[in-house]
C-alpha cells in the first residue's frame, strides 16, 4: 500500500442528522488550553500570541566540522 504524508480520521456523526449527497461538513478543532500556553511561552519576540506565525522544522546534521541546522523537507 502507497504510503501519503495526509492524515485520515474516521468521524462518526449522529444518524438523525438531515443531509443531502454533496453537502459539506466543517470541522473545528481545539487545542488543550495548556499545549497552546506552553508554546506561546517558547515563542520568543512574538508580541501577540493571536497573530499568525510561521514555523521551521529545523533538522540538525553532525558532522566532522560541527552541527548544522537544515530545514527539514518534511
Amino acid at each position: 500500500m502507497k504510503q501519503s504524508g495526509k492524515a485520515v480520521l474516521l468521524l462518526e456523526l449522529e444518524n438523525n442528522l438531515p443531509y443531502n449527497p454533496g453537502d459539506h461538513l466543517g470541522v473545528f478543532p481545539k487545542n488543550r488550553p495548556q499545549l497552546v500556553d506552553k508554546i506561546i511561552q517558547r515563542l520568543n519576540g512574538v508580541t501577540d500570541p493571536d497573530a499568525p506565525v510561521q514555523i521551521q522544522v529545523l533538522e540538525e546534521i553532525r558532522t566532522p566540522n560541527g552541527k548544522y541546522n537544515l530545514r527539514s523537507l518534511r
